[in-house]
């Protein structure tokens, strides 16, 4: 998707090369209009050529690096998991998420935030396993231990795009308190 952006297709066109060339490999096609629109809100949202060429062309960590910080400013569940669960935890070096830390934190922002009250049950517990997965793909979730946090080092270009978008207030989200 991003190599598409970078080429300078337009969301309609990524979208229809997306169904037509079926890109996710899904096996069926009827998700696959949904699923690539919300990547392209993602890397409009990164607002940063630079940090499209690095989903589309760098190291995996830096890609699913910017691919999170492209989730937290579309959705506001992950900007709130970010800045009030993860940045707490680096910033005071508490390691310990577990999935009773996730599920704690996926219920007061039910109860706190419209979008969240919504949520059915079921929904919830994809949501949970979604972000969960995202913390993963970014290396800050223990592949190992699923109920630690990683220490990770976050890319600059990264770093420097956040600060310009005037999100320095995720940047403990990553593990950087330069900055922040």
């Amino acid at each position: 998707m991003a190599e598409l952006r970078l080429q300078g297709k337009s969301t309609p066109e990524i979208v229809s090369l997306a169904k037509g060339e079926n890109l996710f490999q899904y096996p069926t096609v009827n998700s696959v209009p949904r699923i690539a629109r919300a990547c392209a809100r993602r890397l409009d949202a990164l607002q940063s050529d630079e940090l499209v060429e690095l989903v589309a062309r760098g190291a995996h960590d830096q890609a699913a690096q910017a691919n999170l910080y492209g989730m937290a400013r579309v959705f506001d569940i992950v900007y709130r998991l970010l800045l009030d669960e993860v940045a707490v935890r680096y910033r005071t070096l508490d390691y310990r998420f577990t999935r009773a830390d996730m599920s704690a934190f996926l219920a007061r922002y039910q109860a706190e935030r419209e979008p969240g009250a919504r949520l059915s049950e079921s929904t919830a517990q994809r949501v949970a396993s979604t972000l969960a997965n995202s913390l993963l793909q970014a290396g800050m979730l223990s592949q190992v231990r699923y109920h630690a946090l990683e220490p990770i080092l976050l890319d600059p270009d990264l770093k420097r795009v956040m600060v310009a978008n005037g999100d320095a207030c995720l940047l403990p989200a990553f593990n950087c308190t330069e900055g922040a």
